[in-house]
């Protein structure tokens, strides 16, 4: 007995329902990879703030309430730092803590990037010593003798405010990688904030 062939309409069906199970599997595929780099975008972007927070954080609560001075133009926070070059306290013969230098982390909206800059006392002091009239965030950001010792990229925002504790806004945004139905790449944007309690 003889088995019958498939006809050409047979075929031709068959074809087009594994194209269309194709196509289905391609745009799964492709909203699956979107999603994956526009993942990684957010992801970066949140770690960079998160490594932002972290560290003026962690800075910051070794300074004083006397010793902070906070300026909106540009954007930033001048606070006076007990810890040497290596990140370390040092005591004087009695026991006192020795003040090292002042540390100003700035916005620049130019390069939208949370810069720090640092500089040292003349000579240690055993008191938390308030910040000078001249050293403003200005100074600090004009000032080409002192060295940008660390940056945060895409930074937006960098506001402070307060003394005990200190209020710390920063936020963060770039261009997403993956463009919407409109061709345009919308932004990604990630802010925390937080407060910042003084040890010292």
């Amino acid at each position: 007995m003889r088995r019958r062939g498939a006809t050409l309409v047979e075929v031709i069906v068959y074809c087009a329902l594994l194209g269309l199970l194709l196509t289905a599997i391609y745009q799964v595929l492709i909203g699956c990879a979107r999603a994956y780099v526009e993942y990684l975008s957010v992801t970066e972007l949140e770690r960079g703030v998160m490594i932002a927070t972290t560290r003026v954080t962690w800075e910051l609560a070794e300074s004083n309430s006397g010793s902070i001075r906070i300026d909106t133009n540009p954007s930033g926070i001048v606070f006076a730092s007990p810890q040497n070059a290596q990140g370390l306290f040092q005591y004087d013969a009695s026991g006192n803590l020795l003040w090292q230098k002042y540390v100003c982390y700035y916005l620049d909206t130019a390069t939208r990037k949370l810069v720090r800059k640092e500089e040292y006392l003349t000579t240690p002091e055993t008191s938390a010593p308030a910040i000078p009239t001249g050293k403003t965030t200005s100074y600090f950001k004009n000032s080409t003798s002192l060295v940008s010792t660390w940056s945060a990229p895409a930074i937006t925002t960098f506001t402070p405010s307060g003394a005990s504790p200190v209020s710390l806004t920063i936020a963060a945004s770039a261009q997403s990688p993956i463009p919407d139905k409109t061709g345009t790449r919308p932004a990604d944007n990630v802010e925390i904030f937080t407060r910042v309690y003084l040890r010292n």
